[in-house]
């Protein structure tokens, strides 16, 4: 009676060894299965942008064909997601979104090769490129024109605050820190920081993804101003701030380049982002 006793005992224990063994191999098979199905949804998704971007780029070489056989010159062809027509003729013969001319639909920022690094001026979509961001990580792209002039705080003389986290070469990490930090420490209530909230606030042709730049990626738009063109103003804010109660300006005027201004003074913005 005992050793029957020991040997149902020995079974027994056997047998859950056997099943949680053969749990460990179902879960472990699971896993496999689950890791195999995201790595499967992952490649999809990365064909399906990559193919979303080919019949992107498709569509406007076609575009651009249609504008160049129809005479466009590459003065006259409007990139407005509208259709309308900016530059070149006021029927839209030689806009790229026009019926009566390219007849495209936009589709991210168009203009700009995707496979080479466009020319700096070059417009995409009604945005401009401007060359390569600070970190030479990323390609930056800015408005055809100026902004407008706007305290870097909210205007006040007194209760500055100081945005704690500033960068001299990233304006998302400036801006964001500007849109989340009270420009005035005195007068009850939230303050926004109006130079920046501008950008941050900015839908301009199917993007609202605007920040004001940074430091260094303002001299980014200096080196090329030429090329960029319709900077109509002489200093331009900075999202880079100095101390508690001054910011770094750009001068864009000749044979001068940044300093610093008090943050209640007005000084023209212009918004940039990047891919």
């Amino acid at each position: 009676m005992v050793l029957a006793k020991h040997s149902e005992r020995g079974s027994a224990i056997i047998l859950l060894f056997v099943s949680v063994a053969l749990f460990g191999a179902v879960g472990w098979v699971m896993l496999q299965s689950s890791r195999t199905s995201a790595d499967m949804v992952r490649g999809v998704q990365a064909d399906a942008g990559d193919i979303a971007g080919q019949d992107c780029t498709n569509t406007l070489d076609m575009a651009f064909k249609r504008l160049d056989l129809g005479g466009c010159t590459v003065e006259e062809i409007s990139y407005e997601a509208d259709g309308s027509a900016a530059l070149g003729p006021a029927d839209g013969r030689c806009a790229l979104f026009s019926p009566n001319g390219g007849g495209a639909k936009p589709c991210g920022l168009v203009g700009c090769p995707l496979d080479q690094l466009p020319q700096i001026g070059s417009r995409c979509n009604g945005v401009v490129f401007a060359g390569i961001t600070p970190d030479g990580n990323h390609r930056m792209y800015t408005t055809a024109a100026d902004g407008v002039g706007l305290p870097w705080n909210n205007g006040n003389n007194v209760g500055w605050t100081n945005v704690t986290g500033q960068s001299g070469a990233s304006g998302t990490t400036n801006t964001a820190r500007m849109m989340a930090t009270d420009a005035n420490s005195i007068t009850a209530g939230f303050q926004p920081h109006l130079a920046a909230k501008y950008c941050a606030d900015l839908v301009y042709n199917a993007r609202d993804d605007w920040y004001l730049p940074a430091r260094l990626e303002l001299d980014v738009l200096y080196d090329h101003k030429d090329e960029i063109g319709n900077f109509a103003a002489t200093n331009y804010w900075a999202s880079s701030q100095s101390s508690a109660t001054q910011a770094y300006i750009r001068h864009f005027g000749t044979g001068v380049s940044s300093s610093t201004a008090a943050k209640n003074n007005p000084r023209v913005v212009r918004c940039v982002l990047k891919d």
